[in-house]
């Protein structure tokens, strides 16, 4: 499955009636940088999505740090930028594909099948095309009406990825960094380690100056897991994993998706987690 499309590709299609963009820019540090860069430039006809406000729910005890939304409210949000199953939806954030990563997440949870994400990010687009760099806010004059259709195999709970622990034909992968795995540093979760039996796969790893590796590179990534019959793909809270998912579709696997992650495990106080 292809998922990464680059700036010619968009600049190709960007004024078509089915084209919808969503420019997806988010730092975890700063919370406002997203929407801040977009009023500044962006790329002409993008919407924005909001991490925290629009791709995330209300942080509860569980669920971890960015549960789902409200999936009526996502799917109102969507009809707003007049989004249906029939559109081209293009994705894009500064060129960790991590942040645009999470809106595919949701929108591939509702079933959409025509989405992509923009290799190389705003800054790489920019440099090529800055024609068609704008700092007026798109203004959607249509709405659309859809009603949506989960991927119920898409994502899991964590009663479901505890069952599968020890499981032969099962594997666990955590996208986080190497150090936070091993429970070397956390700087997020009050907890460090990971699941018991999850193997690492840094999602940065995958990904080299705003696109996926080759596909050789991929696959020898994932040589020791990629026949297991079952891939479960978690990071610390639902946003980086995304990086395992596309890079993982682009060939051709089929992971289900532990969305509240990490976060959501550590909740838990009878929960294993491993550390060194």
């Amino acid at each position: 499955m292809e998922v990464l499309k680059n700036s010619k590709f968009l600049i190709d299609i960007i004024d078509k009636k089915n084209t919808i963009i969503f420019d997806c820019r988010f730092d975890m540090n700063y919370v406002n940088y997203g929407m801040d860069s977009y009023n500044k430039a962006h790329i002409k006809n993008a919407f924005y999505m909001d991490l925290n406000k629009d791709l995330a729910g209300e942080v509860k005890e569980h669920g971890g740090r960015h549960p789902l939304p409200n999936l009526d409210e996502f799917k109102e949000k969507l009809e707003s930028f007049n989004v249906d199953y029939d559109k081209d939806i293009f994705l894009y954030d500064d060129g960790e594909l991590a942040m645009a990563g999470r809106l595919f997440i949701l929108l591939k949870y509702l079933s959409f099948e025509n989405v992509y994400v923009l290799e190389g990010g705003f800054n790489k687009f920019k440099e090529k095309y800055p024609d068609f760099i704008t700092d007026e806010k798109t203004i959607s004059d249509k709405k659309s009406n859809f009603d949506y259709k989960l991927n119920k195999d898409l994502i899991v709970d964590m009663e479901y990825v505890k069952s599968k622990i020890n499981t032969k034909n099962t594997v666990i992968v955590d996208s986080r960094s190497e150090e936070r795995y091993l429970g070397i540093q956390e700087p997020i979760d009050v907890k460090k380690g990971h699941i018991n039996t999850a193997v690492n796969v840094f999602w940065g790893d995958l990904i080299f100056d705003g696109k996926l590796k080759s596909k050789e590179d991929l696959n020898n990534i994932y040589k020791d897991i990629k026949d297991k019959n079952e891939i479960i793909i978690h990071c610390g809270s639902g946003v980086t994993l995304s990086v395992n998912l596309m890079a993982m579709l682009s060939l051709n696997m089929n992971p289900k998706i532990y969305l509240g992650s990490f976060s959501d495990w550590i909740s838990y106080d009878d929960n294993e987690i491993i550390s060194i």
